[in-house]
């Protein structure tokens, strides 16, 4: 009987399965990798629908949806990234390219970080378990996926997320998770000649190391320069890893940040050196804003600033975290985390005007403070106490934002502690 060729190349693919046992599992994973591409190329549509489900697909993949986009559009990054850091004129790709990637990412600028963000603590605990790593979790002032969240969560995007070297520990040693701890207030000031200042004030950030169930390990505040949080972070990663593989922890940690105060880290200057992925995320980012060859002169203000910052925060509010923990070892996160914005920051849940009300006299009407029906986290919807008592209860914030003013070269006002 004579078989058609249909039939024969059918019988054929029967046989070479039955012999390798690859080819569904091959097919299937073509078929996958098919839709994949398919939502990669959808995420940038002008159908705003379309795209929108594509990136809520591509999110719900994990750090492989987000690897897609990469590996999709790999040609069309590398271009745009070395046409922002040249300030050339973008493509009308660039924009839906870099807000698919921001989406599915959970971070603003994620096309040079390149890196996945839980916002969920549940799902990043679920992935830490699964795949063994320790989670690292930002808590901040406004949303990491946005342009304005506080001035160290910026700092954080240009100088450490998107150093090359960090970017590629942090993707394979950690599961990254975000926390808005509140709104960061956003300040616009109109010189009355057609120029404005669109800034944030106030708003300290830091990143916790938490185990797979939670367990609180460190907390690194505020910013480092990317060599010397690479230190801290594998000091700190240590201890996390050690603490999940002996389960009962809490003498272990408490003995870890006895250990902490005794032999604090000290920094180097070369600590605080940004690499050129970084400074090439800082030209995108100054596209026009500093004159002619004084870009070199910004970078190394921000390095200095950096060096500054790092030796601070370690050598003061580090320590304090270290004697706090080495008491109280097994601190829940939310009651350490008000604590830390309460005692070190200095910005309390309880004080809605973030220390921006001084109790002084300012000569405007009501003292230039309303209030509208609150729309942030129910947690901080407290009634809004007068200029005096927000003024009595912490001091002005805004030399947080100093890094960023120095590097531009405007005078720095530090704010004496009543």
């Amino acid at each position: 009987m004579k078989r058609s060729p249909a039939s024969f190349w059918t019988g054929l693919l029967a046989i070479g399965a039955g012999l390798l046992g690859s080819v569904p599992a091959q097919a299937a994973a073509d078929a996958a990798d098919l839709r994949t591409v398919v939502l990669a190329r959808d995420a940038v549509s002008r159908d705003a629908v379309k795209a929108r489900r594509a990136r809520i697909e591509l999110r719900a993949l994990g750090a492989d949806g987000l690897d897609v986009l990469f590996h999709t559009f790999s040609e069309e990054l590398r271009l745009g990234s070395a046409l922002a850091a040249s300030g050339g004129r973008m493509p009308a790709s660039w924009a839906p390219l870099t807000q698919a990637l921001d989406e599915v990412a959970a971070q603003k600028d994620a096309y040079s970080a390149r890196l996945f963000w839980f916002t969920d603590l549940a799902a990043a605990q679920r992935e830490a378990k699964r795949t063994g790593k320790p989670i690292l979790s930002l808590r901040l002032l406004g949303r990491l996926d946005e342009e304005l969240s506080c001035a160290n969560s910026r700092f954080f995007r240009t100088a450490l997320y998107a150093n090359r070297e960090l970017s590629e520990i942090l993707r394979r040693n950690w599961i990254l998770h975000w926390e808005s701890v509140r709104p960061v207030p956003v300040i616009t000031v109109d010189f009355g000649d057609g120029r404005t200042m669109h800034r944030t004030v106030t708003g300290n950030s830091a990143h916790l190391v938490l185990t797979a169930d939670g367990t609180l390990v460190d907390a690194i505040p505020g910013l480092y320069g990317p060599g010397a949080f690479l230190r801290v972070l594998q000091t700190a990663e240590g201890a996390a890893r050690e603490a999940s593989r002996i389960g009962e922890s809490r003498e272990f940690l408490r003995d870890y940040h006895r250990a902490r105060l005794a032999d604090s880290l000290r920094f180097r200057p070369e600590d605080s050196t940004i690499d050129e992925q970084s400074r090439s995320m800082m030209r995108a980012k100054s596209r026009g804003a500093f004159a002619a060859g004084s870009f070199v002169r910004v970078v190394s203000n921000f390095e200095r600033s950096m060096a500054e910052d790092s030796a601070r925060n370690e050598e003061t509010m580090h320590l304090k975290i270290h004697e706090w923990l080495a008491r109280e070892s097994g601190t829940p996160i939310r009651t350490f985390t008000a604590r830390m914005y309460d005692e070190l920051f200095l910005t309390p849940g309880s004080d809605p005007w973030l220390g921006l009300a001084p109790d002084a006299y300012s000569a405007i009407q009501g003292e230039g403070l309303t209030s509208t029906p609150a729309t942030g986290p129910a947690s901080f919807r407290a009634p809004m106490p007068s200029a005096a008592a927000a003024g009595a209860r912490t001091q002005s914030k805004m030399i947080v934002e100093s890094p960023l003013l120095f590097a531009l070269g405007m005078p720095v006002v530090t704010v004496p502690r009543r």
